[in-house]
């Protein structure tokens, strides 16, 4: 069941684009692998440019053009008025470039592989060709939020913002199937659940701030992402079935290329976010960690804690596989 996470600041809507983990070709399209990115791991918010990521490819008449940008959709080049920022680093991932993949190959009318490369194909408003609906080409801004004209045409209206939702399910719609299974591999996982030893501690309100970092991906996007203090009763009387395991975006930001790429010159940084939490214990200060032979983003969570093995019998907290993998574990004073 999709639980949807509403958040708004002072400045709007929050939103929060699907999860990169490479594009998706469903059945009927041919494999293609992705590139490193050609910022040579910059950081997308070195771009100060401003510029929007103009399209340089054309259908084979060549035109290129909006005339029927008339129904629901409205393209990410009109959100980028007001979120500039975002739309800029969205710019540069490869979300914004998934259609330039298809005609790179010849596939760029494929319809089995249009509707997770551009916004709303198939459906009334949505891509149709780049003659006619160039401003829906690619993955964009709707494509995980849904029709933004509403919104636009009544932006006072709080109702009709964007609702953010950072359910896997969201990512699942395209990232998924035979060629890049990386929706069911998450259902797989650890990740996709909430352990039963917490789940009632998040649900009855008692343990969030403790444990719901690492264990609550609605908490976890609160306290590290937008460094937002919670109280412990945030998630209280959410049914247990209903609660957000670690999402795709908790760990990939779906909105930049990050450059959190193993080696400096290697342009593969997957989006992974940098850690939030640059200590061995838990905390609620962003302290951007930036240096990968530590914690980096796994060992977010997936460390002791702090508690050493002499201060009382359980001894650390358990998974402790960033500590072992890096040869350090905690020890008392």
């Amino acid at each position: 069941m999709n639980t949807l996470l509403q958040a708004t600041r002072a400045t709007g809507a929050y939103v929060l684009l699907a999860a990169i983990g490479g594009l998706v070709l469903p059945a009927g399209c041919p494999l293609l692998f992705p590139t490193d990115n050609a910022n040579q791991n910059a950081n997308a918010n070195a771009n100060d440019n401003g510029a929007a990521n103009e399209n340089e490819n054309a259908n084979d008449n060549g035109a290129i053009g909006d005339s029927g940008l008339t129904g629901k959709y409205i393209g990410a080049e009109t959100c980028s008025l007001c979120h500039r920022t975002t739309h800029r680093n969205w710019s540069e991932t490869l979300h914004a470039r998934a259609l330039d993949t298809l005609e790179e190959i010849g596939q760029g009318e494929n319809e089995a592989c249009l509707p997770c490369h551009t916004v709303g194909f198939g459906e009334s408003g949505g891509f149709v060709d780049r003659a006619t609906t160039n401003a829906l080409a690619g993955v964009g801004c709707e494509s995980c939020h849904g029709p933004g004209k509403d919104h636009v045409d009544n932006i006072e209206d709080a109702s009709l913002r964007p609702v953010v939702d950072i359910s896997a399910d969201v990512c699942g719609r395209c990232h998924t199937g035979e060629h890049h299974p990386n929706f069911e591999d998450w259902q797989e996982s650890g990740h996709a659940g909430v352990n039963e030893h917490v789940a009632d501690g998040l649900a009855d309100g008692s343990r969030v701030n403790a444990c719901g970092q690492c264990h609550s991906g609605t908490a976890q996007y609160y306290i590290s992402i937008l460094n937002e203090p919670i109280e412990d009763n945030f998630l209280e009387g959410t049914p247990v079935e209903d609660l957000l395991g670690i999402q795709c975006a908790n760990c990939h930001d779906p909105h930049m290329r990050t450059g959190n790429a193993p080696e400096a010159e290697d342009g593969r940084d997957y989006q992974l976010r940098w850690p939030e939490v640059a200590e061995p214990f838990p905390t609620n200060t962003v302290d951007a960690a930036t240096d990968p032979t530590r914690f980096n983003i796994c060992g977010q969570c997936h460390h002791s804690r702090g508690r050493d093995w002499t201060s009382t019998s359980r001894g650390p907290h358990h998974s402790v596989q960033s500590n072992v993998y890096i040869g350090e574990m905690p020890v008392g004073e």
